[in-house]
């Protein structure tokens, strides 16, 4: 009881001085200040020590008083060779090795912000919903940090953010965590990733804005006017038609240049530019923009080609 006492009196005193010490007042893990934490926690613990010897001592209790100090010597003895592998924890801890707090880290194949460093190290990332980690210090030895830059992003969507994946999968994010992302599909059905599988499909966040691109292709008989009337003029209807279904302000930009003359068409390249609040139409915009380019035919009377193939006779 009086080792308990004495551990309590001893951290509760300590707490009281660091609130007004200048030491701790520099700054957030500065090393005098944790040099003097590991003091302190070292003094509670020898006080506590001392009080247990201390009332054996003066009730005369000299076989507890022994079997205490032969458990003393026992444990200095085999601190000789336990110690050794602990130093660079205590390095760690001191935030002198290679992982230190405030800098960002990977761990699980996800990145991280190292809060604290104890023996159990706080991770926490802040775009994802229960983004703090508990992870034992023996853990980190084999880390490496390093300062994140203020703009660097902690992970590429946030929830709600529209994306799509490298393997076209398009959706709604509803949920991330370090464990899972929850993507929610046009028609209702939701697909669930990994997150770190997630990161390796290298998504492409809509919600900020996105390009719809496209090729359209007529034919050959409008070749004199496929390198400056007809890009002018399909790019006006397009705009107009876009801007008057979308707003101005959702509608960027819309560019139409000529590609390519192929095969069996002249083709057109077809680049516009919208809003992340169109986001949730990225698919249907392909297809109206594609609808758009095929009315724009019929009204100027434009002929969409067809595949073509030439047989030509040897002579005899």
């Amino acid at each position: 009881m009086v080792g308990v006492v004495g551990f309590i009196i001893t951290r509760r005193g300590y707490l009281l001085l660091r609130r007004y010490s200048p030491v701790h007042r520099v700054g957030k893990g500065n090393l005098t200040g944790r040099i003097s934490d590991l003091l302190a926690m070292g003094a509670a613990v020898l006080v506590a020590t001392l009080g247990v010897l201390l009332v054996f001592y003066t009730r005369g209790d000299w076989l507890l008083l022994t079997l205490a100090l032969v458990l003393l010597i026992g444990a200095a003895w085999a601190g000789k060779t336990a110690l050794p592998p602990y130093v660079e924890q205590l390095r760690m801890m001191l935030n002198l090795g290679s992982v230190r707090e405030g800098e960002r880290v990977v761990y699980l194949g996800l990145p991280w912000k190292v809060s604290s460093i104890g023996v159990f190290t706080r991770f926490t990332n802040p775009e994802l919903q229960g983004g703090v980690l508990r992870v034992p210090i023996r853990d980190l030895m084999k880390m490496t940090s390093r300062e994140a830059d203020p703009k660097e992003p902690w992970f590429p969507t946030e929830c709600d953010d529209w994306a799509l994946l490298g393997d076209g999968t398009y959706g709604k994010v509803i949920t991330q965590t370090p464990e899972q992302v929850v993507f929610l599909r046009l028609g209702g059905s939701m697909k669930t990733f990994g997150t770190a599988d997630f990161l390796e499909q290298f998504p492409e966040k809509l919600s900020h804005g996105f390009r719809v691109s496209c090729n359209f292709g007529l034919d050959y008989k409008h070749q004199a006017d496929a390198p400056v009337t007809i890009p002018a003029t399909l790019q006006q209807a397009l705009n107009s038609a876009l801007v008057r279904d979308f707003g101005r302000e959702a509608v960027r930009s819309i560019k139409v240049e000529f590609a390519a003359a192929a095969a069996s068409s002249l083709d057109f390249r077809i680049i516009a530019d919208f809003d992340g609040t169109l986001a949730a139409r990225y698919q249907a915009l392909h297809r109206r923009i594609q609808k758009l380019c095929l009315e724009a035919c019929n009204e100027h009377g434009w002929i969409v080609p067809f595949t073509q193939i030439t047989v030509h006779q040897a002579e005899e």
